[in-house]
C-alpha cells in the first residue's frame, strides 16, 4: 500500500521537484534555441527544494537502490536494469535504463 511506504511522500515531493526542474530546463533550452546561442560545456544549473519530510527519507530516496528504482529515471516506457551507487566523495554511480531497446547509462561521480 503506497501510503505506508516511507518513501511514498518523499517520492511524490521529489517527482514534483524534478517536474519543476524539467520545466526550468526546457525554458533554458528554449531561450538558448531562440537566441541561436549554444550552451557552454560545463555550465551548471543549481536547484534546491525544501522537503517537508524527515531528512533520512529524502536521503534514502536518493541513495538506496530499491527506493531509487521506484522513481529515478522511471517512466511507463522504460525499465531500470541496474543501480550502482558508490556513496562516498569521488565515488561513481550508474543507473542503467532500458528504453525502446536502447540501454542508457546515467552515470557520474559524487
Amino acid at each position: 500500500m503506497p501510503a505506508r511506504n516511507p518513501f511514498y511522500k518523499a517520492k511524490n515531493r521529489i517527482e514534483g521537484f524534478l517536474s519543476i526542474a524539467d520545466t526550468l530546463w526546457q525554458k533554458v533550452v528554449a531561450r538558448v534555441d531562440s537566441n541561436r546561442a549554444t550552451m557552454n560545456p560545463g555550465t551548471l544549473l543549481n536547484l534546491s527544494y525544501l522537503f517537508s519530510v524527515k531528512p533520512i527519507i529524502v536521503f534514502e530516496a536518493w541513495t538506496k537502490p530499491e527506493a531509487m528504482r521506484s522513481w529515478l529515471f522511471k517512466s511507463p516506457n522504460n525499465e531500470i536494469l541496474s543501480i550502482r551507487p558508490d556513496l562516498k566523495g569521488g565515488g561513481k554511480f550508474s543507473i542503467l535504463e532500458l528504453h525502446k531497446n536502447e540501454k542508457i547509462d546515467h552515470c557520474g561521480e559524487f
